[in-house]
């Protein structure tokens, strides 16, 4: 398990009790109340990755970022959806734009992307 991963999700739970602690109930075991965010965090992050790994059956966004357009293992079908993949970024507003490199390119999380919205 990595370790980066245990303590962002410790963290998460702390953040989350303290903004719900009015929700906790005194007298009853806090611990516990504590273990049912973080079980909650855990089926959310799994339910999450799963979906992920549906959705698309390869890196898109790797593809999208790497390909030069002269590869030609990737075939005419990809070479169209990539062509109109970057025709629909390239619609989309520049601040998008900017959103979507900064968390495909740059690698930015949503939290990160949130905190640095301006």
């Amino acid at each position: 398990m990595n370790e980066a991963w245990v303590d962002d999700m410790a963290q998460e739970v702390f953040i989350i009790a303290y903004r719900r602690l009015g929700h906790f109930e005194a007298g009853t075991d806090f611990g516990r109340w504590l273990r049912s965010i973080a079980r909650n965090l855990a089926v959310n992050e799994r339910r999450k990755e799963a979906r992920r790994s549906r959705l698309l059956p390869f890196a898109v966004a790797d593809v999208l970022l790497y390909h030069d357009g002269e590869n030609e293992f990737l075939g005419d079908d990809m070479d169209q959806l990539l062509r109109s993949m970057r025709d629909c970024v390239g619609r989309l507003p520049l601040r998008s734009q900017e959103l979507l490199s900064r968390r495909y390119a740059d690698g930015e999380n949503a939290r990160s992307l949130l905190l640095n919205w301006a």
